[in-house]
């Protein structure tokens, strides 16, 4: 030990206990960020092609579906009409309009007034 006079009641011995502690419990010096991955995970939207098939991402060979969070096998729920398929119904109400349209048009066009006498020669 050196010969300085020590101050009363330990004082030099409490900061050498508190030296150790605080070397006890030191921090390490923090390390760089983890890198994210560079592949997405298996389960990911994109991790394989697919479209919008009534409101639902279907992979392209139509096996899959995606549910938010994994893809799932099979058809989504609900599932798209096929194209190109109507009721019967549908048909009947979109010819019907057609005939009542196409009725009105002929008698607005039958009731114009028609000049006659001019000429666009003057």
């Amino acid at each position: 030990m050196d010969d300085s006079p020590q101050p009363p009641g330990g004082f030099q011995k409490e900061m050498d206990q508190a030296a150790q502690l605080a070397q006890r419990f030191t921090a390490p010096e923090p390390g760089p960020p983890a890198a994210a991955p560079m592949v997405p995970p298996a389960n990911d939207l994109f991790a394989r092609p697919h479209f919008m098939d009534g409101g639902w991402n279907v992979s392209v060979d139509l096996t899959h579906w995606w549910n938010g969070v994994a893809w799932v096998p099979g058809p989504p729920p609900g599932g798209a009409p096929a194209i190109g398929t109507s009721s019967p119904l549908a048909i009947l109400v979109g010819v019907i309009a057609l005939v009542v349209f196409g009725m009105i048009a002929f008698g607005i066009c039958q009731a114009m007034p028609t000049a006659t006498g001019l000429s666009p020669g003057g």
